[in-house]
């Protein structure tokens, strides 16, 4: 299948062995917790070799995208041979004049996302992705049902959820708005309409639901449970203010904030069992006061000078004032 309904191709070998990655870091992560030392080894190695394998095929100086091109041509004819008869011939012609391309999105959001790329070559990496944006359609999503999903991740990861949030918003086609704006009440399964072809109620691109949570929201578990938590919320002039709840193993963790004037004010409860770290994302230095509910001391952040954004909290209800 590979990257379903992807606007451009993604080899399958690509996608799958990076599935097959992530897979592993959770057995390896599970064994951990479990204190399954035997199948923690098991995983790492396991780990190790699929790394040094996806940087070998896909990441190595000369290598990585005449292989990436040939999976990508072997992927289109697939395609093109299950086309009738009277669209076969077109495709095939129109291969041969224009070669086949491969979603670079996905791509650097998969390289990114497996941390195969060496670290001094990242930023170059994120900077490739971006111009991938650029040049897609609306500067907007060209990736499939996987592909998405690691895109909202980097491009988050990395310092751009802003312009995440702009295309989510966007009813600019391809795009979540675009649905909306075409009387969508459910997701599609294509980012284009589809006359009934596909279904018009499917879990495609729901990874964008997450994606609230995790960098809107910016409620995101560090340790398996909930046990420590980072909240790290995302403040953009299209959103004026914000409610959100999850509810974790320990109860839940809620997050409501309200833009007033030049202060940003901030309501927060962390549940029993759990501690967290708050962290703004604004590069620059706010002046913050950290109330806890049934207190009257503020709270010291954890780092000074152009750090001082981050606070620990136990549990409870807390107020913070950002201006």
């Amino acid at each position: 299948m590979s990257d379903h309904e992807s606007l451009v191709n993604v080899p399958v070998q690509l996608l799958g062995t990076v599935g097959y990655l992530k897979t592993t870091r959770i057995m390896k992560s599970f064994a951990r917790l479990m204190k399954d030392r035997k199948h923690e080894q098991k995983f790492a190695v396991l780990e190790r070799k699929l790394k040094a394998q996806l940087k070998k095929n896909y990441w190595g100086k000369g290598t990585s995208l005449k292989l990436i091109e040939q999976q990508s041509r072997e992927a289109s004819l697939t395609y093109i041979n299950n086309l009738p008869d009277g669209e076969r011939e077109a495709a095939l012609a129109n291969l041969e004049k224009t070669g086949a391309s491969y979603n670079r999105q996905t791509y650097y959001a998969l390289m990114l996302y497996s941390e195969v790329i060496p670290e001094d070559e990242r930023a170059a990496a994120v900077d490739s992705l971006l111009q991938a944006l650029d040049r897609a359609p609306a500067g907007h999503f060209t990736t499939g049902i996987f592909g998405t999903k690691y895109v909202l991740e980097i491009l988050s990861r990395y310092g751009h959820a802003d312009r995440v949030l702009e295309i989510v918003n966007s009813t600019e086609f391809p795009g979540w708005g675009y649905m909306i704006s075409k009387g969508a009440t459910t997701q599609w399964e294509t980012w284009k309409e589809s006359d009934d072809i596909y279904s018009n109620c499917h879990p495609m691109f729901g990874s964008v639901s997450a994606w609230f949570y995790r960098w809107v929201a910016g409620i995101q578990p560090v340790s398996p449970g909930f046990s420590d938590i980072l909240i790290t919320p995302l403040t953009h002039p299209q959103l004026p203010s914000l409610d959100a709840s999850y509810q974790t193993p320990r109860g839940p963790v809620r997050l409501r904030w309200e833009q007033k004037g030049e202060r940003v004010i901030y309501d927060i409860t962390i549940p029993r069992g759990s501690k967290a770290v708050f962290r703004l994302p604004s590069k620059k230095k706010n002046n913050l006061v950290v109330r806890k509910a049934g207190t009257t001391r503020d709270y010291a952040p954890l780092l000074t000078g152009s750090e001082a954004n981050e606070f620990r909290l136990s549990p409870g209800q807390y107020s913070i004032t950002a201006e």
